[in-house]
């Protein structure tokens, strides 16, 4: 496939405009739909976009569609797309559950379309810069890594709060850190988990041995103090995230991260080359959290060599 022509954004929430306006900066024409007409037709007049009435519509008139929908809206949403041979953009995760993520990864293979997940932080300056370090073996043998995250918590109404649809803060939040973890130290083999909500805080702990013998520990809350710091620790030196230097011109780090990352994803439509974040990657990450969140409620180690997860 040619560099797109155009892409269809569905969903208006916060997500589908920051997808809408970057796009918009990379100078690709956008379309646009939700189901709630209101919210459509004013994000496309605030984005510069078209707006259409219909899924359908979107996808007879887009070269590719980008996914900026409740999690648990994704796998059906994809499918769609993938039968009418367009390529696929997916906010993390890519589905509710691994059968639904393999299942479309299996229909966007036999649609002989690509599927890229949109596992952003792996384009933020500071994590691409230390996972390059320790790539080049700069740190030495990576032995442990502590990953922090923490944000602003969902509002009371919104889907995220219902953890059947959204997987809570395991599959929403912190599968951002499980997909790093695993693409600095590699395949991880084991989960554990633990949940543990206070002052209205939802707050989740993970553990993570990976195959080369190197262990991460994943923290990631909705609520508290907003943070987002990493420690990657190898056998002749550390990378963290206080390494990374500010933006001279004050650049949001965010809207760089974002621009690369749909930048990278044209790029690979363009090519036909592999983009930095997979489909199998996305599928990966989204069993890392499914196995923790099977940890958390049951509290044993999650060993990731069943099919389970």
């Amino acid at each position: 496939m040619a560099i797109p022509v155009r892409v269809g954004v569905v969903g208006s929430g916060a997500m589908g405009a920051r997808h809408l306006r970057t796009w918009s900066r990379l100078g690709v024409a956008r379309v646009l739909f939700s189901p709630t007409a209101t919210h459509r037709t004013r994000l496309a007049a605030d984005t510069g976009s078209a707006a259409v009435d219909s899924l359908d519509q979107l996808v007879d008139s887009c070269d590719v569609v980008d996914l900026c929908t409740p999690t648990d809206t994704h796998w059906e949403l994809g499918m769609a797309a993938a039968a009418q041979h367009r390529a696929v953009i997916c906010e993390k995760p890519l589905a509710r559950t691994v059968r639904q993520a393999r299942a479309l990864l299996a229909s966007c293979k036999d649609a002989g379309v690509q599927l890229f997940p949109a596992h952003v932080l792996r384009y933020f300056r500071s994590h691409a810069a230390a996972r390059q370090r320790a790539y080049d073996g700069e740190l030495g043998d990576v032995q442990s890594l502590s990953l922090h995250r923490a944000v602003d918590p969902p509002a009371p109404t919104s889907w995220l709060r219902d953890e059947e649809r959204s997987g809570g803060v395991l599959l929403d939040l912190m599968i951002h850190d499980f997909d790093y973890a695993r693409w600095v130290a590699g395949e991880v083999v084991s989960v554990r988990a633990e949940r543990d909500d206070f002052a209205g805080v939802n707050r989740a702990e993970a553990w993570l041995t990976h195959a080369g013998g190197a262990r991460s520990h994943v923290v990631g809350q909705w609520g508290g103090i907003v943070d987002d710091r990493f420690d990657i620790i190898g056998s002749a030196g550390t990378a963290r995230s206080s390494d990374a230097k500010p933006d001279p011109d004050g650049t949001d780090e965010a809207e760089l991260a974002f621009g690369a990352q749909l930048a990278d994803f044209s790029n690979a439509i363009r090519t036909g080359k592999p983009a930095r974040v997979t489909a199998a990657d996305g599928l990966a990450a989204l069993r890392i959290a499914v196995a923790a969140a099977e940890s958390q409620r049951t509290g044993d180690s999650i060993d990731l060599a069943t099919d389970a997860y």
